[in-house]
């Protein structure tokens, strides 16, 4: 009697939202403590926090890059 093939399983994880990507960012133990307990303050998730203070930090570059 013929088996019928396997179906593959995703092993991708969690779907992502829809325009979002993952990215693995290292960094000190002690400042990742330190934004997962302010993100559990604010009521927010740990990557929002960290996706807001990249947003803001690319916008004080940008601006001090400008021709004065």
């Amino acid at each position: 009697m013929p088996t019928e093939p396997k179906k593959k399983t995703s092993r991708s994880g969690p779907r992502l939202p829809a325009g979002t990507k993952q990215m693995l960012v290292l960094m000190d133990e002690t400042v990742i403590k330190q934004v997962k307990i302010a993100a559990i303050e604010d009521g927010t998730k740990m990557s929002k926090a960290v996706e807001t203070a990249v947003k803001e930090w690319l916008a004080r570059r940008a601006a001090s890059r400008q021709p004065r």
